[in-house]
């Protein structure tokens, strides 16, 4: 699953309600696709909508990592190497770019 674009309307979606779901499904799910962890495929998702440079996809990405917290993605290297990326996007609305440069900031001191 190199890139899930028709995956990002979950990001639309509380991630609360697509984990629970998909943690429910998960069985089915990853042996007919040949998926690993629910959460390899959730960073999957959130760092394609990081890397879209499409900001209502990108915001929603940050969304999901707001409510996830800044433990359980911020230790997947694809969803920290993307917004690191994406903190870089000059083309990008200043709000968007001040959420992902204090993002940016937090995973270079560790946090």
């Amino acid at each position: 699953m190199a890139n899930p674009v028709w995956l990002w309307p979950l990001l639309e979606r509380s991630f609360q309600s697509v984990h629970e779901e998909l943690e429910e499904a998960w069985s089915d799910i990853s042996e007919s696709a040949g998926l690993g962890e629910v959460d390899e495929f959730i960073c999957l998702v959130v760092a394609s909508a990081l890397s879209s440079g499409r900001e209502y996809w990108m915001s929603l990405a940050l969304d999901w990592v707001d409510q996830i917290g800044e433990g359980e993605l911020h230790v997947k290297e694809s969803v920290r190497s993307a917004i690191m990326r994406a903190s870089q996007d000059r083309g990008i609305s200043q709000s968007l770019s001040h959420r992902l440069r204090r993002m940016a900031k937090d995973i270079r001191r560790g946090d």
